[in-house]
């Protein structure tokens, strides 16, 4: 199958607000936007643009089979060039303690290699150079950590190097600094705000509190087209419309107050970097479930992974409640047990009426294999 990949670069007009699991605070996510919200999104916009004329693909969904695919929705930095922010896949700190412990690369004496471990689980993103020199199996040569200011800079065989830089307020990121004038960027800040609560029975009121984040540079999104025309409507051309109605609509939680209100800057065709056609490893660019059936050919026992739990209300008038559900994190890379399974990620229906449809197959990349602790 010949996907397409569109790039969406927007731009968030107002504060954003999707929720995230918190205590005494209801908190919200603030360096990206996760994929299952942004498809949940794009489908129900289509259902109201275009109603039953869709209704073919609205089952085919149901059944797991999606026309196109999208990312989570990640910033963008400003340098000589608009630097996409990709999440940096879970095995890097622990192939980068490979490498030091296991084939001696050069890190100095005095650095404590669990300090450097355990910096790099901090550092979310790597600039989108990053992905497209690990996709050219291009091998890292080098890694230094300086334990005063928590950086880490490391260094491919091409000689390009990679540095902390600090994505404001809480990130950090590895970017090739020959393409940026500074270390630190403004991506983002977030405020605690007062809401109100009505109890509707006893009409007592009470406060608590949320929160809200507003970007200051730009973020995007990759869509992967799978299908170029379905039941007579080009698939591209329904998410290109889906998104111009929720500008005005708004995206995430708390539409009624006026969050979420963003402007498209630009879509259009992307190409991907060149990824290996075997012995290679699945790295998500979304939030990730599979089925039974996928999950008994991911070998977890050499993937790398975080989880996250997602609930919520859904994309719906009706306002359902979705049930909690485990879910891999953006970045988590996955092993497959046998050469020539396709893999994909699940796509499936709650059993409510109406069906509340959770996506976790998300935009996908190839990685060469041996990025695994040195795998062949």
């Amino acid at each position: 199958m010949c996907s397409k990949y569109y790039i969406c670069k927007l731009f968030f007009e107002t504060f954003v607000h999707v929720g995230e699991r918190g205590i005494g605070l209801e908190e919200a996510y603030h360096n990206r936007i996760p994929s299952d919200t942004l498809y949940s999104a794009i489908i129900a916009a289509l259902i109201q643009l275009y109603g039953d004329e869709i209704k073919p693909i609205l089952n085919d969904i149901i059944e797991g089979r999606s026309p196109f695919k999208v990312s989570s929705i990640f910033p963008i930095v400003k340098g000589k060039e608009d630097i996409l922010l990709m999440p940096t896949p879970k095995f890097i700190p622990h192939y980068i303690r490979y490498l030091k412990v296991d084939r001696g690369l050069h890190v100095s004496s005095i650095i404590n290699v669990n300090d450097m471990f355990k910096s790099l689980r901090r550092h979310f993103f790597v600039d989108y150079t990053f992905i497209e020199k690990l996709c050219s199996n291009i091998d890292i040569v080098d890694a230094t950590y300086d334990s005063r200011e928590d950086k880490v800079s490391i260094t491919f065989a091409d000689n390009s190097k990679y540095q902390t830089a600090l994505i404001r307020q809480f990130d950090k990121a590895l970017i090739n600094l020959d393409l940026v004038q500074t270390d630190i960027f403004d991506v983002y800040f977030v405020e605690k705000k007062p809401r109100n609560k009505l109890d509707r029975i006893t009409m007592a009121s009470d406060i608590y509190y949320a929160k809200y984040v507003k970007y200051v540079s730009p973020l995007y999104f990759l869509i992967e087209v799978r299908e170029e025309v379905k039941c007579g409507f080009k698939v591209v051309e329904l998410v290109r419309n889906a998104l111009k109605y929720l500008e005005d609509e708004g995206l995430g939680g708390e539409r009624s107050i006026g969050c979420g209100k963003f402007k498209i800057l630009s879509f259009e065709e992307y190409k991907p970097p060149k990824q290996p056609e075997e012995n290679y490893v699945l790295y998500s660019l979304g939030l990730t479930a599979f089925s039974l059936d996928e999950a008994k050919y991911v070998d977890f026992g050499k993937s790398y992974y975080e989880f996250t739990q997602r609930a919520g209300w859904s994309t719906t008038p009706f306002s359902i409640i979705r049930s909690n559900v485990k879910v891999f994190t953006e970045g988590s890379v996955f092993k497959i047990s046998k050469p020539g399974i396709i893999v994909e990620g699940a796509i499936f229906a709650e059993n409510t009426k109406p069906r509340v449809v959770r996506y976790y197959s998300p935009v996908m990349f190839k990685l060469p294999a041996n990025f695994l602790r040195g795998e062949s």
